[in-house]
């Protein structure tokens, strides 16, 4: 049995954290299937926005109370050198967690710039908001010159 490492630390036992999973899960009542190849986790569901709000209500050990859940973990995933995908079966991923270059503006929303989203595809509400965060930075730039 491989124990993974502290979330501080980057490697395991033997070098890298690699994962290998095919698991078919009941989530809040939504089907999701979770297959891992190495350092991808791809995790699909018909309704992977209420996945990622689950994954938001979750307690990260070490992390505080206050932080941003996403961006906890998709610093630590990176840290580990590994990347989760939460998407539908087809189409690109929605949400990319950990080894992924994200935008400055989805960093301040989530807490972390090891976040990517595919605005086009989440709900409007969730676009609203990463456009705002956009509108302001650009308007913080502005005032700077």
């Amino acid at each position: 049995m491989t124990t993974l490492p502290d979330p501080s630390g980057a490697f395991g036992p033997s070098g890298p954290v690699r994962i290998e999973a095919d698991l078919h899960l009941l989530i809040d009542g939504h089907d999701v299937d979770v297959r891992a190849d190495g350092d991808v986790v791809s995790v699909v569901s018909a309704h992977p926005v209420a996945l990622v709000r689950v994954l938001r209500t979750v307690s990260l050990p070490g992390a505080s109370p206050r932080s941003r859940t996403l961006g906890t973990l998709a610093d630590r995933l990176e840290r580990l050198g590994l990347r989760a995908e939460f998407g539908t079966a087809a189409g690109p991923p929605l949400v990319v967690l950990g080894t992924v270059a994200g935008s400055r503006p989805i960093g301040l929303l989530t807490g972390s710039r090891h976040v990517r989203l595919d605005l086009r595809s989440l709900p409007r509400a969730v676009r609203a908001r990463a456009v705002w965060v956009r509108a302001a930075l650009t308007r913080a730039r502005g005032r700077r010159r």
